[in-house]
């Protein structure tokens, strides 16, 4: 993944939900290429996320979504009765915004536990995704 410097972050602080937005309406397609999302209720997640992004100074991080809303995101396969879903979101080595989705079942843990482990889960998955430049087909994709 790629580190932005302290001046292109805090001017991206500025304006968080413009540039987030921005970054929202393109996303990966089920075929793997780059294309405009339409669906206003990925568009939502996308841009919370990328917002979220920015805001931690350009460090990767996890949200917990719906299973609504990890339906809408483009190429996302249903969420299993009984899962959750996590999306992370991070830049890639070209500087570029990228995110995955993943779901987990959650049993027998106190939900702090539960969250980090998720957390090391789906960071570890977005740094393979953000190791290449661009839009990787990943596993969610295939």
């Amino acid at each position: 993944m790629r580190k932005q410097n302290r001046a292109a972050i805090r001017a991206a602080k500025k304006n968080a939900d413009k540039i987030a937005a921005v970054m929202a309406q393109n996303a990966l397609q089920p075929d793997g290429r780059n294309g405009f999302v339409s669906n206003p209720t990925a568009r939502k997640v996308l841009a919370r996320g990328f917002a979220d992004l920015i805001r931690n100074n350009c460090k990767p991080i996890v949200l917990r979504v719906t299973a609504a809303e990890a339906g809408s995101l483009p190429g996302c396969s249903p969420t299993p009765k009984g899962a959750q879903s996590f999306c992370a979101f991070g830049l890639d080595v070209g500087g570029r915004g990228t995110w995955c989705l993943r779901w987990a079942f959650v049993r027998g843990l106190p939900p702090e536990e539960a969250r980090d482990q998720i957390e090391v889960r789906m960071l570890a998955d977005l740094a393979r995704v953000c190791n290449v430049s661009g839009f990787p087909v990943s596993e969610s994709m295939k």
